[in-house]
């Protein structure tokens, strides 16, 4: 089950922090750029709105999901194709991924060719 993490970059990795269900007690974890075996971008209808995620994948189980509402996504698409060589860039996907809306038009915008 993936988590709703709090987003944070580094040359090395990416790190999150998520707060348990009672919001009472702080979790950190990072993943390594080099562990990220593959990156997945899809849609959640929402209702009335579509959200747009995107969920790193290390040893075929999802880590994290991130989505577009993040105060850093902005800076998570523009530094994947950096850090992740191969990784298709946000002008790429995005078309895809957003049309016809209330789809989840997954995308897999990275894959590690040893994964």
């Amino acid at each position: 089950m993936p988590v709703a993490a709090i987003l944070a970059i580094s040359e090395d990795e990416v790190g999150y922090q998520w707060f348990t269900e009672e919001g009472r007690v702080r979790h950190t974890s990072s993943l390594r750029w080099s562990g990220v075996d593959s990156v997945e971008v899809f849609k959640r209808d929402l209702f009335s709105y579509d959200l747009i995620c995107l969920r790193l994948v290390a040893n075929n189980e999802v880590v994290v999901e991130f989505d577009e509402e993040d105060p850093r996504w902005k800076e998570l698409m523009s530094t994947l194709p950096i850090h992740l060589p191969g990784c298709k860039r946000w002008e790429d996907w995005f078309p895809k991924v957003a049309f016809p809306a209330f789809d989840a038009n997954l995308q897999r915008v990275f894959k590690r060719k040893n994964a």
